[in-house]
C-alpha cells in the first residue's frame, strides 16, 4: 500500500527514529495536538500498513507503541532504526520518552542521544560479541548549569537492580565521556536511597554528589517543583539546572511587547540555548560521537525541506486518512 506523506508524518518518523518508541499518547502530545485519537489511530494504522511504522503491544491498559522500521528512517535521513522492542523493557522505554519529553519542554535537556543512538556509537554490538561489559545510560543530553554547558547520564530505573551489578556499573560507568552527573529517575524514595547508600560506600573525595536521584511522579507532576537528592543533602531542580517555564516564557514575551520601554535582555541574562541544541554541539562537549550524517546528501532532503513543521495543516475527521 502506498500513501503520500503528509510534513505531519515526516515530523512523526523523526520522532520515532529519535526517540525510538513512543505511546500513542506521547505522539499526540509530540505530533498530533488537537486532534482527535480517533483519526490520530487511523494515520498510524495506515503508516504501519504501508511499511513505515511497526506497533508495539504490552504496555498497561493495551496502549499502543510505535517504531519507526528501516524504511521509514530511511524517508527522514535517520540511522538505523530499531528492529524490535522487548515487552520486558517496553514501560521502561516509554518511561525514558515521558522523562525526555518533559526536561525538553522545559529546555533543560539540549541534543539528547537516547541509549539506541550510543550504543550505535559505542559500538556496543561488537563488544558484547567479545563479552565485554559496557555501561550505556538510557540517555545523555547538555544542560545549563550557571550558564556553563554540563553534560548529564540519565537513568531511568522502575525496578532495583542487584548491589553486585550497581558496584559493577559504578565502576565502570564510561570515563571517556565528562559526565557532570549521573541522573537516577525512580518511581520511589526506596530506589533512590538505595542508589545512594551504595554509592556513598564507593564514592571517590569530592564526587559524593555525582550520583543523584529524583521522583518520577514529582518530575510528571511538576518538575519546576521537583527535588533533586544526593549524598550532601536536597535542592529543586529548578536551582540545580537551568529550566525555562514555557508558559511563564510565553507570558514574558507578550509583556516584552507591550512594554517596550524595558528593553530587550542582555545575553548574559538568557543564555545561548541555541548553542547547544544539536547533536553536534553536543558530541562536541562529550567527545563521544562521530560526525552526524549530512542531511543535504539524503535523497529527500528537498522534501523534508519543503515539509516543515510550522507549515503542515491540521487533520480534520473529513480529510482522507
Amino acid at each position: 500500500m502506498r500513501i503520500s506523506l503528509t510534513s505531519r508524518d515526516h515530523v512523526l518518523l523523526s520522532k520515532l527514529s529519535s526517540f525510538g518508541v513512543l505511546s500513542t499518547r506521547q505522539l499526540e502530545k509530540l505530533v498530533f495536538q488537537s486532534v482527535r485519537s480517533t483519526t490520530v489511530l487511523r494515520r498510524l494504522r495506515k503508516l504501519k500498513r504501508s511499511g513505515f511504522i511497526n506497533r508495539v503491544t504490552g504496555l498497561p491498559c493495551g496502549e499502543l507503541s510505535w517504531i519507526v522500521t528501516q524504511k521509514g528512517a530511511t524517508r527522514v535521513c535517520a540511522s538505523e532504526a530499531i528492529v524490535s522492542v522487548s515487552k520486558n523493557t517496553l514501560e521502561h522505554a516509554i518511561a525514558i520518552s515521558d522523562v525526555r519529553m518533559i526536561l525538553e519542554k522545559c529546555k533543560a535537556a539540549h541534543g539528547w542521544i537516547p541509549e539506541h543512538e550510543l550504543k550505535r556509537q559505542w559500538g556496543v554490538e561488537r563488544k558484547w560479541r567479545k563479552h565485554e561489559f559496557t555501561v550505556v545510560p538510557d540517555g545523555m543530553f547538555g544542560t545549563l548549569v550557571s550558564g556553563q554547558t554540563r553534560v548529564l547520564s540519565l537513568e531511568v530505573e522502575l525496578h532495583a537492580k542487584s548491589k553486585r551489578l550497581y558496584r559493577r556499573l559504578f565502576e565502570k560507568y564510561p570515563d571517556h565521556v565528562p559526565i557532570w552527573k549521573v541522573w537516577y529517575v525512580v518511581p520511589d524514595d526506596k530506589i533512590g536511597k538505595f542508589i545512594l547508600g551504595l554509592w556513598k560506600e564507593m564514592a571517590p573525595r569530592g564526587k559524593e554528589d555525582w550520583i543523584v536521584w529524583s521522583r518520577l511522579s514529582d518530575l510528571k507532576d511538576d518538575l519546576l517543583n521537583a527535588r533533586v537528592y544526593s549524598n550532601l543533602g536536597s535542592l529543586p531542580i529548578s536551582k540545580w539546572i537551568t529550566l525555562q517555564n514555557p508558559i511563564a516564557e510565553a507570558n514574558a514575551r507578550t509583556n516584552t511587547a507591550q512594554t517596550p520601554a524595558h528593553g530587550p535582555s542582555s545575553v548574559a541574562d538568557n543564555p545561548p540555548l541555541a548553542t547547544i541544541q544539536n547533536h553536534q554541539q553536543l558530541e562536541a562537549v562529550s567527545a563521544i560521537a562521530e560526525n552526524s550524517k549530512n542531511p543535504e546528501n539524503c535523497q529527500h532532503y528537498g522534501e523534508l525541506k519543503r515539509g516543515a513543521y510550522d507549515d503542515f495543516h491540521e487533520y480534520t475527521e473529513e480529510e482522507s486518512l
